[in-house]
């Protein structure tokens, strides 16, 4: 994962016991510029506990000074 140079962008709820936080930590440190952001209250499924969350961060942009 170390050589991606497309923008990655990871979303995880902090509440997520399937995949806990520590996971998330873990691909933000070995994927280069990878955004982490953090999805408060929700859980693994992101799109039935915080669709409005995870909607308005699929639909934004990427950084453009890559």
């Amino acid at each position: 994962m170390g050589g991606m140079s497309l923008p990655v962008r990871l979303l995880w709820g902090r509440e997520d016991r399937i995949l806990p936080p520590k996971y998330a930590e873990w691909l933000h440190q070995r994927i280069p510029h990878a955004e982490l952001h953090w999805i408060e209250g929700a859980g693994h499924l992101l799109q039935e506990d915080a669709l409005g969350q995870l909607l308005a961060h699929l639909t934004a942009g990427f950084p453009t000074d890559r």
